[in-house]
């Protein structure tokens, strides 16, 4: 749960620094004669927002709960074999979450 926490709020953050930086960046483009005389268009942030929110979240979660599984992992395969028991890998990551 503690990954998958961690994870949104990675996400919100890295949503908010892409969006602010993009519109930063698409107005100096869109200000700049080269643009202009190309007649070039850029996607709006807010049509973007729905996708990357999406992709963010899954990557934040995602990342978040492996790395949260692997340290549990590495905990449980300790405290196991100090009690002297050995448990099998796929027992040992089920155990996880």
């Amino acid at each position: 749960v503690e990954g998958m926490v961690i994870g949104v709020l990675s996400a919100a953050i890295s949503i908010l620094i892409v969006g602010g930086g993009y519109k930063l960046i698409a107005t100096q483009l869109l200000a700049s004669s080269v643009v202009q005389n190309l007649g070039i268009t850029l996607v709006s942030f807010a049509d973007m927002f729905n996708m990357l929110i999406m992709v963010y979240l899954a990557l934040g979660i995602g990342i978040g709960v492996l790395g949260s599984a692997i340290s549990m992992r590495k905990y449980l395969e300790v405290e196991c074999l100090f009690f002297g028991k050995s448990l099998p890998l796929h027992v040992l990551f089920l155990l996880t979450f």
